[in-house]
């Protein structure tokens, strides 16, 4: 009995080996993937931070053409008075670059903080950050409303 005792111990010690060896393993691969994501991401990155804001702000003025893009197509659904399910898939692509709109301005603004002036790139940065937060206030405000309010809500963005 003493003996049939001992062995389950042992082999339950193994066992226990055995699973801290597997989560170091996993622990150690996670560690390398995610490091070495981190790095050729920031080795992709411009090495002055000049650089990297002038990337960031064509990014965020790109974002901000193809939200202008999804305006006018569903505005001229809109005049057009297409049915519901086409409206809403036009709704549905204005958020979508609305806030991918705001993902690149917010990435914009995050090269900005520290700045001790205001500069000329800070500013481009705050007019296109208030852009996108009016798309998705607008989105959030007219989704729901008549078709009347929301072309004359979108137009009134649109100028």
């Amino acid at each position: 009995m003493v003996k049939a005792h001992c062995s389950k111990r042992r082999m339950a010690g193994q066992g226990g080996a055995l699973g801290w060896a597997v989560l170091l393993l996993a622990f150690g691969i996670g560690a390398v993937g995610c490091s070495s994501i981190y790095h050729q991401t920031r080795n992709r990155l411009p090495p002055e931070s000049s650089a990297e804001l002038r990337l960031r702000i064509e990014e965020t003025v790109r974002a901000e053409r193809q939200t202008q893009q999804a305006a006018e197509k569903l505005s001229r659904s809109l005049q057009r008075h297409e049915p519901l399910p086409i409206l809403e898939t036009d709704f549905d692509r204005l958020e979508a670059a609305a806030f991918d709109f705001e993902r690149r301005a917010l990435a914009a603004r995050d090269v900005t903080d520290g700045g001790s002036e205001p500069s000329e790139s800070a500013l481009e940065v705050d007019r296109l950050s208030r852009e996108a937060e009016s798309w998705l206030g607008f989105i959030a405000t007219n989704r729901a409303a008549d078709l009347t309010t929301q072309l004359r809500e979108l137009q009134r963005m649109r100028r």
